[in-house]
């Protein structure tokens, strides 16, 4: 009993292997298709060596077998991405159509073809076309010195239709015309993707256009300014409205460069710096300032000590000629000072302080009050400001002792008084 079915479960082994490799051994049928046997073999694809860029063209390999052909897969590949093909097998030759727009982009592109029995590989390069529209110039620097030396680069990057930068060697034509109306050229070649060349400036201050063109390629007008040096050797000076002022602290005095120009003639442009530096009794200070049709001027206001000052304005590294201006002790009722001791303390009583029409001098109008002592010489210095007219000012007991007299200026007017 249990030798008989392990007798069964041999044969019925025996014949399934049997079977299997009969199967594997006899012909295929007519119309049947032979098994898959061995590596995929290598076809020619046959495909150009090079197209221009945004252009469609067609590969094929063969001869190809029906059953290979069942598995076939084509693709177009760049660095950009991969593109799949749509192939088409007749008389056992395989074709495809690379579209324009796997051409967008200069560059190797690797065309495959890939299934179970057969595989091919073919390397297009894509070439950039032709110079497209626009075609502009980049300018720098944008504004130069009107000297004949100065100069700026002019910079192109010409492109084809598809975008793509344009092969080495490419011819670009870059044309200008000065502020003076002289007109140049200069024959470019693209080299690294750019077209370069430098344009040097002229004497006379402007507006200089450029363009450039390559083939039929053209753009719109670039442009810089070449604009005025700093001011020549004939140099420049400073004007006061008013040869002479009062010193009293509140007016105004307006000052003015005469025209800046440099060596050729040119104005300065808007907008170039001038400080006006003053120096006088007393008192250093500078006054920032901008030129406007050739011009530079700013308004001052009075010292509140009289005296001579000295104005000068710099311009670009360059000085003025040096201008003087006077500035007199202002006129008005003599100061009201009245002296007050207390615990050996000097109080010193200033005002009330009339300004313009009998007015009040305003709040804020400095006082100066100086201690001298026997031979005159300024002990102790003190500064105070007016409140509705008038001010005090307090001298300790230990500089006190030497007070003989004080000496009270407002407005560039002194008025001296004995302190006992």
């Amino acid at each position: 009993m249990t030798r008989f079915p392990r007798l069964i479960f041999v044969a019925a082994a025996a014949t399934v292997v049997g079977l299997v490799a009969y199967a594997k051994l006899a012909p295929a049928p007519p119309g049947m298709p032979e098994p898959a046997s061995g590596p995929p073999r290598t076809l020619v694809l046959r495909a150009p060596a090079h197209v221009a860029a945004g252009t469609a063209f067609s590969v094929s390999a063969g001869p190809i077998g029906a059953q290979a052909a069942d598995s076939v897969v084509m693709s177009a590949e760049s660095a950009f991405g991969s593109q799949a093909l749509r192939p088409l097998v007749r008389r056992r030759v395989v074709t495809a159509t690379v579209p324009a727009s796997a051409t967008a982009v200069a560059g190797a592109l690797v065309v495959r073809l890939e299934g179970d029995l057969a595989q091919a590989r073919a390397v297009v390069q894509v070439r950039p076309g032709a110079s497209h529209s626009p075609l502009t110039p980049v300018v720098g620097a944008r504004s130069i010195i009107a000297d004949g030396h100065d100069r700026a680069q002019i910079v192109a990057i010409p492109e084809d239709a598809m975008g793509n930068p344009t092969s080495t060697g490419t011819g670009v034509l870059l044309r200008w015309r000065h502020p003076g109306g002289q007109t140049g050229a200069l024959s470019l070649r693209s080299r690294h993707l750019v077209a370069s060349g430098w344009l040097v400036s002229q004497t006379a201050a402007g507006r200089t256009i450029v363009s450039v063109s390559s083939g039929t390629a053209r753009g719109a007008a670039g442009d810089l300014d070449e604009v005025a040096g700093p001011p020549g050797p004939a140099g420049f000076g400073v004007v006061a409205a008013e040869g002479s002022a009062k010193a009293d602290g509140r007016g105004l005095v307006r000052l003015r460069t005469t025209n800046l120009a440099d060596r050729f003639g040119n104005e300065m442009p808007d907008g170039t710096e001038v400080t006006f530096a003053l120096e006088g009794p007393g008192t250093h200070g500078r006054l920032p300032s901008q030129t406007l049709n050739g011009v530079a001027s700013t308004v001052m206001t009075a010292p509140q000590r009289r005296g001579t000052f000295r104005v000068t304005a710099w311009c670009r590294g360059r000085r003025s000629r040096p201008a003087r201006l006077r500035f007199a002790a202002a006129g008005g009722p003599q100061i009201p000072v009245s002296i007050h001791w207390r615990n050996q303390t000097l109080k010193v009583h200033v005002g009330p302080l009339l300004g313009q029409l009998g007015a009040l001098v305003p709040d804020g109008t400095q006082v100066s009050v100086a201690v001298l002592g026997a031979n005159r010489a300024v002990a102790t210095r003190l500064a105070v400001r007016t409140v509705n007219g008038v001010s005090d000012a307090l001298v300790v007991p230990s500089r006190s002792r030497s007070a003989r007299w004080v000496r009270v200026t407002v407005s560039g007017r002194s008025r001296v008084v004995r302190t006992w």
